[in-house]
């Protein structure tokens, strides 16, 4: 019986990983990515700023603008203590402008430009119609304009 002799094992090199392919892979997204993203602000951030120095006094009761929804997409306005309901953004920047004591600009209403105006949204109404009352009131010349706590 003739025995075969076993081929000889080759020593094989321990397996290395070139991980210089995976870097250059990763600094070409990282490239990519930075170029193609834009940086916009937030939607829900609005611009403001805080008084510094000492406080007016205010008003005993501000001037407050209801916006609730009806249905999916509507919406319902009322400006407090006015005895219309504004029927769009629009009328309701007329409206603030009809109570707005400006006398500079021939207006001769129960509210300063610089009196507080309060936006109350209800619980379901859409952020759009909170936004665009805070628009229109801006539009009108408020410069105190503030947000209440969504109600139920």
């Amino acid at each position: 019986m003739i025995h075969a002799k076993p081929a000889p094992q080759r020593k094989r090199d321990p397996m290395n990983l070139n991980l210089t392919a995976f870097i250059d892979v990763v600094f070409l997204l990282l490239v990519f990515f930075i170029v193609t993203s834009g940086f916009v602000a937030g939607e829900g951030i609005l611009p403001a700023t805080l008084p510094g120095g000492p406080r007016e006094p205010q008003p005993a009761v501000p001037l407050t603008i209801e916006v609730s929804s009806t249905g999916e997409t509507g919406y319902r306005l009322e400006l407090a203590n006015h005895p219309t309901r504004p029927s769009s953004f629009g009328d309701l920047q007329h409206m603030l402008i009809a109570v707005q004591d400006n006398p500079a600009k021939g207006r001769r209403g129960l509210y300063a430009p610089i009196d507080p105006l309060i936006v109350a949204p209800t619980a379901k109404v859409r952020w759009q119609h909170v936004v665009n009352a805070y628009n229109a009131a801006v539009r009108a010349g408020y410069a105190n304009v503030g947000f209440e706590y969504p109600s139920e």
